[in-house]
């Protein structure tokens, strides 16, 4: 069976030389950045994914590799969407790779808790948290003039943190 490239597959390497950077007092600081979605184990199903196998979905096939490509990655900020599993898994992970995490909450369903939700790491060692909030893409939508065209669905959040690289001053 075929199956589709991964991620790192399907983009065009980047020159350390040409990364993203940022002046900070006298010198530039290079900042790698990281965004994945994890795959929530409720949509890991084969009517979302038709095209992997079982064993691809389970948890326990995914999750050593989830944390290898993070770690891999070099990056010291990493957003995450579709976070589950953070008591039993992800929040011990993320720690042993130096990562502080900020966790989101989706919101709920029916006066439930939604299953997964959506997080932001940083290297503790490079970042300070100043400050954070999770806002409700919902309450945005009153923002635009054109409200009603404006419709994401229920349960859909963002995360704001502020964070400060500890070489700037």
């Amino acid at each position: 069976m075929n199956h589709p490239p991964r991620f790192r597959d399907l983009v065009t390497p980047i020159d350390v030389n040409q990364k993203c950077s940022f002046i900070s007092s006298s010198h530039p600081v290079l900042i790698h950045v990281m965004s994945y979605n994890v795959l929530a184990d409720q949509l890991a199903t084969p009517d979302f994914h038709p095209l992997q196998t079982s064993q691809e979905l389970d948890f326990a096939f995914r999750a050593p590799r989830i944390i290898e490509e993070i770690r891999q990655s070099g990056a010291s900020l990493v957003f995450l969407q579709e976070l589950d599993r953070i008591d039993d898994f992800y929040d011990e992970k993320l720690k042993s790779l130096g990562f502080s995490v900020v966790y989101g909450q989706r919101g709920s369903q029916d006066g439930k808790k939604a299953k997964h939700t959506i997080a932001i790491a940083y290297q503790s060692s490079e970042w300070l948290l100043i400050d954070q909030e999770l806002i409700d893409l919902g309450e945005v939508k009153k923002w635009f003039l054109n409200n009603d065209a404006f419709e994401l669905g229920a349960n859909r959040n963002a995360m704001l943190c502020i964070l400060q690289h500890r070489e700037s001053n």
